[in-house]
């Protein structure tokens, strides 16, 4: 495929060839797989720490997903997620937990802010922890009763 994307300096047009790998949105891979769950092997998710190395890290992250939102484009590339899709159709990254955490929790809360949420939960819903108990338990909850946050329910 690479061959029928070069520039007449015999260059791989990276673009191109990005645009014709397997490249899926988010709410794609929750409409296709039965399940993206995050597997054992995972580190807990970084964009919570309190330093000034993640601090700028996460503000320029915070930056570029509020321009993606607010474009017309509304898209943001985000490097690659790989893993493996078992027999069950359960996707297991290996690479990109973060990602797909902070993805998960900027669809949900559009999703919130919208009045959308019940009528995504059953996506949403798919997104899943194997790792730690408490944040599978985290992300069910904030699906199943996200609606009623602030509520007292």
């Amino acid at each position: 495929m690479a061959n029928y994307m070069k520039d007449i300096d015999d260059k791989v047009l990276a673009n191109e060839l990005a645009e014709h790998l397997n490249s899926k949105s988010f709410w794609e891979l929750l409409t296709e797989k039965s399940k993206i769950q995050i597997p054992i092997i995972q580190r807990d998710y970084a964009q919570g720490r309190d330093n000034g190395k993640t601090n700028k890290i996460r503000s320029q992250f915070l930056d570029s997903l509020i321009k993606a939102v607010e474009s017309e484009k509304g898209s943001l590339e985000l490097d690659f997620v790989y893993g493996y899709v078992d027999e069950k159709n359960v996707l297991q990254p290996l690479d990109g937990q973060q990602r797909l955490t902070t993805l998960f929790l900027l669809h949900w809360y559009i999703a919130l802010k919208t009045g959308d949420l019940p009528n995504t939960k059953n996506q949403l819903v798919k997104f899943t922890y194997e790792t730690r108990i408490s944040s599978r338990e985290f992300c069910n909850e904030l699906v199943v009763n996200g609606e009623f946050l602030g509520n007292g329910k």
